[in-house]
Order: structure tokens, then sequence, then C-alpha cells
């Protein structure tokens, strides 16, 4: 029997899927890269709100290319940023769509200024 051959035979038939598995975990890590980074840029936004910066709320909203979402409860308001993010490995976008949502949310107090949503 072969050896070279067999261990060919086994080299072919792994190294594809070892190759999506690498390909794979970079693209799941881009999409928790991202939520992190829309977790600070939620927290930046209400900083902002709370100093009554809508100015500033508004323009570090279209700086980074998010939808802000603003829901109102009884003393707090809930400030939802979400992005899409775009998936590149084609079983993982099978798995999630072409783009994946992600959001990050934050409470803070009610403020006698308003925020318009964006769209």
């Amino acid at each position: 029997m072969n050896k070279k051959g067999q261990a060919l035979v086994e080299f072919v038939i792994l190294m594809p899927i070892f190759i999506f598995i690498v390909i794979a975990v970079f693209d799941i890590s881009n999409i928790i890269i991202k939520k992190y980074e829309l977790e600070n840029d939620v927290t930046t936004v209400a900083s902002f709100y709370e100093e009554g910066k809508e100015d500033q709320v508004m323009a570090y909203v279209n700086k980074i290319g998010a939808k802000l979402k603003y829901d109102t409860n009884d003393s707090y308001n809930e400030i939802t940023l979400s992005k899409k993010v775009n998936v590149l490995t084609p079983i993982v976008r099978q798995a999630l769509g072409k783009s994946y949502e992600i959001k990050a949310h934050k409470m803070v107090a009610i403020m006698n200024n308003e925020i318009k949503e964006s769209d």
C-alpha cells in the first residue's frame, strides 16, 4: 500500500474544510469586533444626549453610518444603535444572510430635549 498516496488523499479531503473553518472564524470575529465598537459608540451617543448636544448626536451617528432608534419609557430613554455588517464566507452567509444586523442599547435619564430618529 502506498502511504504517500493515502496522505495526499487525506490532505485533499481535509484542506478545504480547514480553510473554510479558518475563514469562518475571521468572519465571526469581524462581527464580534463590530458589535463591541457599536457598544462603545452607543455609550458616546448617550453621553452626548445627557449633555444636551443634539447636533453632535446626529453628526456622530451619521459619521459612523448607524441607525438611531429612540424609545421613551417612564423615566428613562432607551437609545439603540443598529448597523449592518457584511458577511463574506459563503456558508456563514447562508446561515446569517448577506449582511448581519448588530444592535447596541443604552438607557439614559429623560432630558427635556428631543432627538429625532435617523433612517
